[in-house]
C-alpha cells in the first residue's frame, strides 16, 4: 500500500496534498498535465500535476535528487488511466519514504537491515538433497566471495535455521557501510534486502556486480527447485517470482536513479 490517502489539489497553497485519493485505486484521475521542474537553487526536481506540486503523505514537497528519478515518478503519474493505483508506482512510494520516515529512523532502518546477515539467504545452506546442496554452492559462493573481497567482511555459512555468528570486525565493516549511504540509497537497500532477504545479494544489485534478473535468480534459489521438482503452483510461485520482480526492479532503479 502506497497510501493510506492520496493526493487532491490545493489551489490556495498551489500543491497536491496526500489526502484525498484511497489506497484501493477507487479515486479518479483528476489532473490532465505531468510536468518536471528544477527547484529555483537547482539542486532538485518536483513533479507538478496540472502545475502544482506534489506533496508526501507527510506533506512535505515532493523533492528529488535528480532529474532521472523525477522523470520516472512523473512517468508513474502520468501513465495513471481514469483511476489512480497507487500499487503501479513503486518509485513514488520509495520517494515517499526516503523523505518522511528515512530521516527520522535511520537508526532502526540500519540495524533492521544489518538483522538480514544472521539469516542471509545466501549464509543459510540446505543440507540436501545434494542437487541443491551443488546448485546453492554454484550460485551463492561466488556472492559470498564477491562480498568478502568488496568489502572486507568474510561471513560464515552453516546448514540450518541460523548462521554463525559472522565475526565482529565484519559486521562492524558492514555497518560502517550502510551508516555512510545517503537517505535515497539507504531507503532503496531496505527496500532490496526485504525482497531478497539477503544483505549479499541486496549489495551486490546495488553495486552491480549483480543483474536485476541475477538477483532474482539468485533469491529464489530453493523455491525454483522447489518447483522444478514438484511443479509450479499456480497462484503461489508464479506471484512470488512477479513480486519479488517489481521490488527489486524499482528499488534498483530508485537507487540509481536518486544517485545520477
Amino acid at each position: 500500500v502506497l497510501y493510506s490517502t492520496f493526493a487532491a489539489p490545493d489551489v490556495s497553497t498551489g500543491t497536491v496534498n496526500a489526502d484525498k485519493v484511497r489506497a484501493d485505486g477507487g479515486t479518479k484521475r483528476f489532473y490532465k498535465k505531468v510536468d518536471i521542474t528544477r527547484s529555483a537553487h537547482g539542486q532538485d526536481f518536483s513533479v507538478k500535476l496540472d502545475g502544482r506540486i506534489v506533496l508526501t503523505p507527510g506533506r512535505s514537497p515532493l523533492r528529488l535528487p535528480s532529474e532521472g528519478l523525477a522523470l520516472a515518478i512523473g512517468a508513474e503519474w502520468d501513465s495513471q488511466k481514469e483511476r489512480i493505483k497507487p500499487f503501479t508506482m513503486p518509485l513514488t512510494a520509495l520517494a515517499n519514504q526516503t523523505i518522511d520516515q528515512t530521516p527520522h529512523r535511520r537508526s532502526e532502518l540500519i540495524d533492521n537491515v544489518l538483522r538480514y546477515l544472521d539469516t542471509d539467504t545466501v549464509c543459510v545452506r540446505a543440507p540436501g538433497p545434494a542437487s541443491l546442496v551443488e546448485k546453492q554452492s554454484a550460485v551463492w559462493n561466488p556472492l559470498i566471495q564477491w562480498f568478502t573481497s568488496h568489502f572486507a567482511a568474510p561471513l560464515h555459512i552453516s546448514t540450518g535455521l541460523l548462521v554463525q555468528d559472522h565475526p565482529p570486525s565484519s559486521l562492524g565493516r558492514v555497518r560502517s557501510v550502510v551508516d555512510g549511504l545517503d537517505d535515497w540509497t539507504l531507503t532503496g537497500i531496505e527496500s532490496m534486502v526485504k525482497a531478497a532477504k539477503s544483505m549479499v545479494i541486496a549489495m551486490a544489485l546495488y553495486k552491480h556486480a549483480l543483474s536485476i534478473q541475477s538477483a532474482i535468480d539468485a533469491a529464489r534459489l530453493d523455491e525454483e527447485h522447489q518447483a522444478a521438482e514438484w511443479g509450479v503452483v499456480e497462484g503461489g510461485h508464479d506471484v512470488d517470482r512477479s513480486d519479488l520482480r517489481v521490488r527489486l526492479a524499482a528499488a534498483s532503479v530508485f537507487v540509481d536513479l536518486a544517485n545520477m
